[in-house]
């Protein structure tokens, strides 16, 4: 029985890893003899002395591979909109941007929908749009949707009262011993507790 269960959780684990966008290990290593003996230690966390205060354990938070920003600037009845898209992981499409307009604005420059070309790691697209309004409300969303995963990313204007940046985020842990899944070394997950 406790194997069964070692398998779904390393199955859990393997499935939220995959998902949170682990990319895929061209050349697997498999796992020395001894990781699967009974009794076998998980490895040390890696220590690393970035900060003044002394060594700390290596934390990497989970980020999503899409990210949206938007700056605005009044111009009297006019308002300029500087929208940023940053790639921050490989993504499985290329993405399309879409912009939707709240009642009473209109779009004086920029497009409402637009197939982006292929963005590599850290690439950043930015799009100006010009709307007209007496209270403009804006919606873009980026969808990057592949055959078997995809990222969305929002940003709204004006931003919302009340910003979701206080939902905490899944922060990524080392496993005990790495797991190998179709083809994936699987090295970190995010807890299910």
């Amino acid at each position: 029985m406790p194997r069964l269960s070692y398998a779904i959780a390393a199955f859990a684990l393997t499935c939220c890893t995959v998902a949170a966008g682990c990319a895929r290990d061209a050349n697997p290593r498999p796992l020395p003899p001894e990781a699967n003996e009974p009794g076998a230690h998980a490895p040390t966390p890696v220590e690393t002395s970035t900060k003044a205060t002394g060594p700390h354990i290596q934390s990497h938070r989970a980020q999503a591979p899409l990210d949206l920003s938007v700056a605005a600037k009044e111009d009297g009845e006019r308002l300029t909109l500087e929208l940023t898209l940053h790639a921050r992981g490989r993504l499985a499409a290329s993405p399309t941007l879409e912009l939707t307009l709240g009642p009473g604005t209109e779009l004086i420059h920029g497009d409402l929908q637009e197939a982006l070309p292929p963005l590599s790691p850290g690439a950043e697209v930015r799009r100006t749009f010009v709307v007209s309004g007496t209270q403009p409300q804006l919606t873009f969303v980026a969808h990057a949707i592949g055959p078997h995963s995809g990222a969305t990313a929002r940003a709204e204007w004006p931003p919302p009262a009340n910003p979701k940046a206080d939902i905490p985020q899944p922060q990524l842990q080392p496993l005990p011993a790495p797991v190998h899944l179709e083809g994936h070394r699987i090295e970190q997950a995010i807890p299910l507790n």
